[in-house]
This record gives structure tokens, C-alpha cells and sequence, in this order.
């Protein structure tokens, strides 16, 4: 069980599966929890990508592990440049772009 204020953090959060984030961040949103996804910030597969689009549609503020300050530049409003960013890295690599996973409800936020 989770108490307002708690954090879950999900490590390696590219691996979980939509719906399976979809539960979790439900559940996190019910109880008034944080979710705190992480893994290697090289990367922005979908799933991550969904993840940080997510932040910035709930407008849902991200806060250091003690739950006390935001975190400077990873803020909803800081988001489409970081997803910018990203994705021009991976591009540069000759990734796929990661907004091309072809769900109505997780249009590129560009």
C-alpha cells in the first residue's frame, strides 16, 4: 500500500509494457503517490517517451527522492526540450525516432 507523498520508482521503466505503466500510473495517481521512472538517460525508447509525455499532459511536477524540491529542468513545462534533445541524439545514432510508435493517445508532443 502507498501513502500520499510516497515515491515508486521504476527502474529500468523502458522494459515495462503500456499497459502495465498504465496500471502503475494509475495506481500512483490514487494513492497520491509519485512515480519516479528511471534508466539509462541515453535512451528514450517509447515507453520513456510516453512516460515524460505523460508528465507534461497531467502537468504532474517532478520532485527530488525526498519528495521536498523540484527537480530544476525536468519540470512539465522543461519536457519538450528535453524530449527535443533526445531525440536528435538518438537520430544522430540512427535510431528510429521514438514517437513513432503509432498510438492515437501519445502524439510527438513537437
Amino acid at each position: 500500500m502507498t501513502a500520499p507523498h510516497d515515491k515508486l520508482v521504476l527502474d529500468e521503466s523502458s522494459q515495462i509494457s503500456t499497459a502495465d505503466l498504465d496500471l502503475v500510473l494509475r495506481f500512483a495517481d490514487r494513492n497520491g503517490a509519485s512515480l519516479i521512472p528511471t534508466g539509462d538517460p541515453e535512451q528514450l525508447t517509447a515507453r520513456l517517451a510516453f512516460s515524460l509525455q505523460l508528465l507534461v499532459e497531467l502537468q504532474r511536477p517532478v520532485h527530488d527522492l525526498a519528495g521536498r524540491d523540484l527537480v530544476p529542468g525536468w519540470q512539465p513545462a522543461d519536457l519538450e526540450v528535453v524530449l527535443e534533445r533526445q531525440s536528435a541524439a538518438l537520430a544522430a545514432r540512427g535510431w528510429p525516432d521514438p514517437f513513432s510508435f503509432g498510438r492515437p493517445h501519445s502524439p510527438d508532443p513537437r
